[in-house]
């Protein structure tokens, strides 16, 4: 019993990477629900490992996937924000790892390795 409601939690914190993983690319942005809640880096990272997602992106791609999202006609607003705001408010998962930033979020599509 123990193990399953522990599983349970697990499972429902994998539900919600995967949800984020699978959003849509940039060009579709305006139909991903802007939801302001963030899973906490240290859960994101155990979910990645546990379900090894490939789905990450380096920092290069990401902030060209930024730019063109900061271009978006629907999300102008978010023009002027930093880069960290703007990635918070888009519901990023970040896994800080030495000179990189991994993120979850599928903001450009990446091949499976």
């Amino acid at each position: 019993m123990i193990h399953q409601a522990y599983n349970g939690g697990t499972n429902q914190l994998a539900r919600q990477v995967l949800q984020v993983l699978k959003a849509p690319p940039v060009h579709q942005v305006r139909k991903v629900p802007l939801v302001l809640k963030a899973l906490p880096v240290h859960q994101a990272r155990k979910v990645l490992k546990a379900h090894q997602v490939r789905k990450t992106i380096k920092v290069p791609k990401a902030l060209k996937a930024l730019k063109a999202l900061k271009a978006h006609r629907v999300l102008r607003a978010l023009r002027g924000l930093k880069v960290l705001k703007v990635l918070k408010a888009l519901k990023v998962l970040k896994v800080l790892k030495a000179h990189r930033v991994l993120r979850a979020h599928r903001v450009h599509r990446v091949h499976r390795v």
